[in-house]
């Protein structure tokens, strides 16, 4: 219908393409007529400048009669849809039916949103026990401190309560971080967990002193707290 119609506007002038789309000769009534008092050879020689080329689009090709009279040609189906991944660390597009414990568990320690990754885990507890909470440090730890989340920190601490045993797991798994150089903001992460999930101060000191002299400002602003307290 889109083709059939440029043909007609061309034939008429309406539209101002001309045959074949190789120009744009005038719009409104006066098609495909030369200005007046101008030779036809000066209206070839200086077209004007074809704003569909502009944009980078093909012009339409008016419709002539050989085209009326072609017969459509058969839709062809769509290709069939490609097989999902299989579920991997990261990056791959998730499956969350009939999953595995140890499948459940990568899902919620590398989905980076925690209310979805919340919802899977407790969909799944009631066939894979409690046991399956046991994920939720390792996650912490890779969305927090790794890759930066504080969104999921704020959304864990809505619906979980970030204990002291789930605390010294993420302090142990930053001490045993097998590539700590891939991560430079590694140390400013952990102190943002600190201080945005550990009110307690007594607690977060203990855990401060348990992470080294790298943490040794997090010590001295806490014990101070501490004291003062």
């Amino acid at each position: 219908d889109g083709l059939s119609l440029g043909g007609a506007a061309a034939d008429s002038g309406g539209f101002g393409f001309s045959g074949g789309g190789h120009g744009h000769v005038g719009g409104g009534g006066g098609g495909g007529q030369a200005a007046a008092g101008q030779p036809p050879s000066a209206a070839a020689s200086a077209p004007e400048e074809d704003p569909v080329h502009d944009l980078g689009l093909l012009p339409l090709e008016p419709a002539g009669s050989e085209f009326m009279g072609r017969p459509k040609a058969p839709c062809q189906a769509p290709p069939p849809p490609a097989s999902a991944p299989a579920l991997g660390p990261a990056g791959d597009a998730f499956v969350v039916i009939n999953l595995e414990v140890v499948e459940v568990e990568v899902f919620a320690e590398y989905h980076q949103d925690f209310v979805v990754a919340f919802q899977v885990v407790s969909a799944y507890r009631h066939t894979c026990d409690e046991g399956l909470f046991r994920v939720w440090p390792r996650a912490l730890y890779r969305q927090v401190v790794l890759f930066g989340n504080a969104a999921y920190l704020h959304l864990f601490m809505r619906h979980l309560q970030l204990n002291k045993e789930y605390l010294e797991a993420v302090v142990r798994f930053y001490k045993s971080e097998a590539c700590p150089e891939q991560f430079p903001q590694r140390a400013r992460r952990m102190k943002y967990l600190l201080h945005e999930g550990v009110p307690n101060l007594e607690t977060r000191y203990m855990l401060s002193r348990q992470l080294g002299d790298e943490f040794a400002d997090v010590q001295n602003e806490t014990a101070s707290l501490v004291y003062m307290a």
